[in-house]
């Protein structure tokens, strides 16, 4: 019997919890000195921290400790394992919350040791706004809590000044809606005053975005579901003043609100059924003895006058009294009555009153001053390939050029019925302000100016300007570029040269042997010639007319008309277009599919395909069944650490464990976890799905040599076939286990 093993068996027949016996276990089985955590006075999720810690070689002494809890285990362990100088929070007194920060902190080269005598939260609004190279000690020592702080470190971030609306008295959640306002350009003195609570700010803001009379409800004495009401009312365009009286509480106010908006819609249903009732009682009027009868509808829109007997004289003031005693007051049409008593008319029944229906107001709208139909999609020539060489990818803007300008809601035209009652009018619904970055609201809050050079683009309402670097041509003379932006390149891209954008590139001449980096997509007009050195690595699509020599990664599709001896990888789709395009030598690894119209060469050089599950996803797939079981475990430890605690103790003696309360705050917490990585694994099994149905497509000729892999299975060309090879999900599964 070994030392391990020896050490095992001591410990079991000591009183010990089956949790803790189970990590003993573990560690046992790692081969690691389980006698460091083999004591009862550990928890198992301590010892669990400790076995980790042992696991990854690194020095436990340091807390191996009962004192410490958990979670602060947890987070001396991180520490080092990556490597930091955890004596500076390596204290039982310190709580886990205010070590995270500092841990994270030392990974970023931030020294926060010597703030823990504040909250955890402050000690994170440090760490951020030190990132960011922020001074937000001013605010601290001013007495900011960290809510408060994380907004006036956000409005750094926008590039907002919110210094002139500060105040103590305002919570972070206030602060926000403040914030929120300035980014988008609002007049926030209308509602930045400690007389409104946050939510009451919040509607108040929400009108200003929507561009309606905020000035109906900025009382502070209406509760933000009061204000609410009104807001609504007004976006719908409705005669708000007839339900805003300060006695109604907000359901009444609801109820009044979705009164007259059924009432708004029905107008128009209520003329036609109307004029359906008016012609069944012009019908049934036919049948009486007197020389005119008067008709009025049923919503006092119209007044007819049926003519019973021609030959029986009256006179245009009989008609004109008859209208009164019918109290028709608007709307009369004297010339139609003159020239019914004059005997111009010879049908039985005339029109001789009508009122007018409201008419709502226009609806507000926006100018653009720049193109916003750009759709980035190439354009498909009749051969099949893609034109590269014309296709349109973004509208190009200066700063200071005016962007947009919003043109309000109108006022719609009042109606009235015949007997002179008004039929208040809807006015024009508001458009919401533009959202975005790389622009500002002038001050009368309809004109949009750019306030940088960029690429202009419009999605919904969010008008977005990036940031664009245009440059002649890169070559070793002009040296690499690194640009938090978008790059534009109008020459040829020379050999031994670095692009790398944190938006989209385009290049409008060839690329030769050089690296570029995009986090968005890279869009070549003509092409690239790597000779095997050069790459491309984007987070998005990549396109070209032609590549050759090049490794591609691209974190969703490539698309090109002719690919020569290139090794492309995308984690959607491949797309060789081009009529008598070929896919020639190397390798093209898609997960969705590829579809080429020629394969390989006469000559049989080597070409492979690959689509479907990759090991990298399954990989992936798998780390979110581990991480998945993990947290079952560990709900499960903290689950039986609490039955333990209730099996020895009284629950008013539990109250009152501090160990008791961290371990409920812990069950809490795992289970919010699992639930969002059962979310992840939810949406890795559908792509997963999608991925298994992956096919190799080739439209043309597939040459000799060409090698096809479907989600596992190989098969290789020896002459000019079409082929389809599939293969199930849990084959593919079972092959990458095994």
């Amino acid at each position: 019997m070994n030392g391990q093993e020896q050490a095992y068996k001591e410990v079991t027949i000591q009183d010990f919890t089956p949790d803790q016996i189970k990590e003993i276990r573990e560690g046992v089985a790692a081969g690691i000195d389980v006698a460091q955590y083999a004591v009862p006075q550990f928890l198992a999720i301590q010892m669990r921290q400790i076995r980790l810690g042992l696991m990854a070689g690194v020095e436990v002494s340091v807390y191996a400790d009962p004192a410490y809890d958990w979670f602060q285990m947890e987070e001396i362990r991180l520490g080092l394992e990556q490597k930091l100088n955890v004596e500076g929070y390596a204290s039982p007194g310190i709580p886990y919350e205010k070590m995270r920060q500092v841990r994270k902190g030392l990974r970023q080269g931030i020294e926060l040791a010597p703030y823990l005598e504040l909250d955890a939260g402050t000690l994170k609004e440090i760490r951020k706004a030190k990132a960011i190279r922020f001074e937000i000690m001013p605010y601290i020592e001013e007495g900011y809590d960290d809510e408060q702080l994380m907004q006036i470190r956000l409005a750094h971030q926008h590039d907002v000044d919110i210094n002139p609306f500060l105040r103590l008295e305002y919570r972070g959640v206030s602060l926000a809606q403040i914030r929120l306002g300035l980014e988008k350009g609002l007049d926030v003195s209308v509602y930045a005053k400690i007389c409104y609570g946050w939510r009451q700010m919040q509607e108040i803001r929400l009108g200003l975005e929507h561009r309606v009379d905020v000035s109906k409800y900025v009382d502070p004495l209406y509760s933000y579901r009061q204000m609410r009401e009104i807001r609504l009312g007004l976006e719908y365009g409705l005669p708000v003043d007839d339900y805003s009286q300060m006695r109604y509480s907000a359901t009444d106010m609801r109820s009044m609100r979705l009164k007259l908006q059924t009432e708004m819609l029905s107008l128009e249903q209520n003329m036609q059924a109307a004029d359906i009732q008016v012609r069944k009682i012009l019908a049934d009027i036919e049948k009486a003895q007197d020389p005119f009868q008067i008709v009025l509808s049923p919503d006092e829109m119209e007044v007819h006058l049926v003519i019973m007997d021609r030959e029986r004289f009256f006179t245009e003031e009989d008609v004109l009294s008859a209208l009164w005693l019918n109290k028709v007051r608007k709307g009369i049409l004297r010339k139609e009555i003159t020239k019914i008593v004059d005997g111009t008319y010879k049908e039985h029944s005339v029109l001789v009153a009508c009122g007018r229906a409201p008419q709502a107001g226009k609806n507000g709208w926006y100018e653009f001053f720049f193109r916003t139909d750009v759709n980035r999609k190439p354009k498909i020539l009749e051969d099949g390939s893609v034109d590269y060489q014309n296709i349109e990818w973004f509208e190009t803007v200066k700063r200071g050029d005016k962007l947009a300008y919003y043109h309000p809601a109108e006022d719609g035209i009042n109606g009235y019925n015949v007997r002179g009652d008004i039929l208040p009018a809807i006015k024009g619904k508001e458009t919401g302000v533009l959202m975005g970055n790389g622009f500002k609201l002038e001050h009368d809050r309809r004109t949009y100016v750019a306030t940088t050079d960029g690429w202009a683009e419009l999605q919904g309402n969010r008008l977005e300007i990036s940031n664009m670097l245009v440059v002649e041509e890169t070559n070793l003379a002009t040296g690499n570029i690194v640009f938090e932006g978008n790059v534009y390149v109008k020459g040829n891209v020379g050999s031994q040269t670095e692009i790398r954008a944190a938006g989209d590139v385009m290049v409008d001449g060839f690329v030769e042997s050089a690296v570029i980096e995009s986090g968005g997509n890279v869009v070549l007009r003509q092409g690239m010639n790597a000779a095997g050195q050069g790459c491309i690595r984007a987070a998005g699509n990549v396109m070209g007319k032609f590549l050759e020599g090049v490794k591609v990664t691209a974190g969703k599709s490539i698309q090109a008309n002719y690919c020569l001896n290139c090794e492309l990888v995308a984690e959607e789709t491949i797309e060789i277009s081009k009529a008598n395009g070929s896919l020639i030598g190397g390798s093209a690894i898609a997960s969705k599919g590829i579809v080429v119209q020629n394969a390989g060469n006469h000559v049989g050089v080597r070409t492979l395909f690959r689509v479907g599950i990759r090991e990298e996803i399954l990989a992936r797939f798998q780390d979110i069944k581990d991480r998945h079981k993990a947290n079952k475990e560990e709900l499960r430890i903290f689950e039986n650490a609490l039955a333990e605690l209730e099996k020895k103790y009284p629950p008013e003696v539990c109250s009152q464990m501090e160990i008791y309360g961290k371990l409920q705050n812990a069950v809490y917490t795992k289970n919010v976890e699992i639930e969002h990585v059962e979310e992840e694994w939810d949406r890795m099994e559908q792509e997963l799905k999608v991925i298994s149905a992956a096919k190799v497509v080739v439209k043309g000729r597939l040459h000799e040599g060409v090698v096809v892999e479907i989600n596992g299975k190989r098969w290789i060309s020896r002459n000019l076939v079409n082929v389809t090879i599939r293969k199930t999900l849990d084959e593919a599964i079972a092959a990458y286990k095994n």
